[in-house]
């Protein structure tokens, strides 16, 4: 029905926005929240480069697909992260950046919100500070007018800085349950019914069609 594939395409929705994922199966332990919306280096819209940065996919902790990288400490290199803001809030935001000690130490995280303008420093040399790193809480319009520059200025030359993508956590985020899956096969039970009929005995791996995607 209409209203299945509606809630189907509402979870794609949170999944993929919260994890960077496009395919089932989720791993069991994933977790997607509501009222998250991630700007990724990637993307086609909404980031924004100046000076030299080089796309890289040499480190396999990274959101989506690639980071950006620089190792000029410059204030002509910086990449900005402009989101989509649906409505008007209290966002945390959060870095994402794969960490060694080649970074670098003093990345300046500039911060356009409703309220004026606020710089943060952001050490990407620890390893464990790496993924997901709140750095404060601002209100935000809705719309476009808010943004996320990181810039080199402070930086150290032949320090690597990284971009990779910024996420804003609206003040009423919360975990949204896997969609359920009856059989543990990976396909959620509406997308077994939708599209074949039956809720067990899909196999995630075929490609009945020949299209070159699987089920």
């Amino acid at each position: 029905s209409e209203e299945e594939i509606a809630e189907l395409q509402a979870l794609i929705n949170a999944w993929q926005g919260e994890k960077g994922m496009s395919d089932y199966p989720w791993p069991a332990d994933a977790v997607a929240y509501s009222d998250v919306y991630v700007v990724d280096n990637d993307d086609a819209q909404g980031v924004e480069t100046h000076g030299y940065w080089w796309r890289s996919t040499s480190e396999a902790h990274r959101w989506g697909d690639s980071y950006l990288v620089c190792s000029n400490a410059s204030e002509d290199a910086w990449v900005r992260f402009t989101p989509q803001l649906p409505k008007s809030d209290t966002y945390d935001v959060q870095l994402y950046w794969n960490g060694n000690n080649t970074r670098n130490a003093d990345v300046v995280a500039q911060v356009v919100h409703a309220d004026g303008v606020a710089r943060v420093r952001v050490d990407q040399t620890s390893p464990s500070a790496g993924g997901w790193q709140s750095i404060g809480s601002w209100r935000f319009e809705a719309g476009t007018a808010g943004s996320v520059t990181l810039l080199t200025e402070a930086g150290v030359e032949r320090r690597y800085t990284i971009a990779d993508a910024v996420r804003f956590v609206g003040a009423d985020s919360h975990p949204v349950p896997p969609p359920a899956d009856r059989d543990g096969n990976g396909l959620p039970d509406v997308w077994e019914r939708v599209h074949f009929l039956q809720l067990t005995g899909t196999d995630p791996a075929a490609d009945a069609d020949g299209d070159g995607f699987c089920n």
